[in-house]
């Protein structure tokens, strides 16, 4: 990349990263008029536009960028990403496939691969590409939650219970985790369960019980009919 193409983003960069994105927007695009642009430059526009909330225009110079550098891994990246946040996952598939196969090593766009899959309801291809991620970075939640509503999705509730159940084991006193686990429980139907388990966390003052995890312990009482119980709970929280 040309010094001077490097010296724009990072001053562009500097902008948003204190706070002025507007400025950073403003910017890059006074240095894209006129002129033929650099795609890393469009693409880094377009990044910063979709995350002020321009995303017709942000997708647009993000697509510019790849359409002129369609071997470059970040313009592409960049745009898979922008895609898959927007929920176009169609494209995205295409893109970040393309994007993976110049960096198979690339894990952020492995897990927008497996998300955009999911999304584009390829259930099997996204549980591949997930349980891969997953394995090079077995500590990202992240992963984790997407193969559980992989699993959800494609109605396995032992295997999805199982996966987060070991997470749990693993993540004793994350409330995140134990709210995934009675979330799937309730979905599955498994109240009794859920119920035991919201309980057994009343016990257990290394779990941090906070509104999220209140809420759904009312519910599950209502879910099984002891009214009088979620109101007193309510009372109490």
């Amino acid at each position: 990349m040309p010094p001077e193409i490097q010296q724009l983003v990072e001053r562009a960069r500097a902008l948003h990263e204190s706070g002025r994105a507007k400025d950073a927007i403003a910017f890059l695009r006074s240095r894209c008029k006129g002129r033929r642009n650099h795609p890393y430059v469009l693409s880094v526009l377009g990044a910063y536009e979709v995350r002020a909330g321009f995303e017709l225009i942000g997708l647009e110079h993000c697509r510019m960028a790849a359409r002129q550098a369609g071997d470059s891994f970040i313009v592409l990246s960049n745009l898979g990403g922008q895609l898959t946040a927007q929920g176009h996952a169609g494209e995205a598939v295409t893109v970040l496939t393309r994007a993976l196969g110049l960096a198979p090593d690339a894990h952020d766009v492995r897990f927008n691969l497996a998300k955009a899959l999911f999304l584009s309801d390829r259930l099997d291809a996204a549980e591949d590409e997930i349980r891969t991620y997953s394995a090079a970075c077995p500590t990202d939640l992240a992963g984790h939650f997407l193969l559980i509503d992989i699993l959800e999705r494609k109605r396995k509730p032992d295997e999805a219970i199982g996966v987060c159940a070991a997470l749990i084991d693993r993540n004793p006193t994350d409330s995140a985790v134990h709210e995934k686990y009675v979330d799937l429980l309730v979905y599955f139907g498994r109240i009794e369960a859920a119920f035991s388990h919201l309980e057994a966390l009343e016990e257990r003052p290394d779990v941090p019980v906070g509104p999220a995890l209140a809420q759904k312990h009312l519910e599950v009482l209502a879910l099984l009919g002891d009214f009088d119980a979620a109101i007193d709970l309510g009372r109490s929280v």
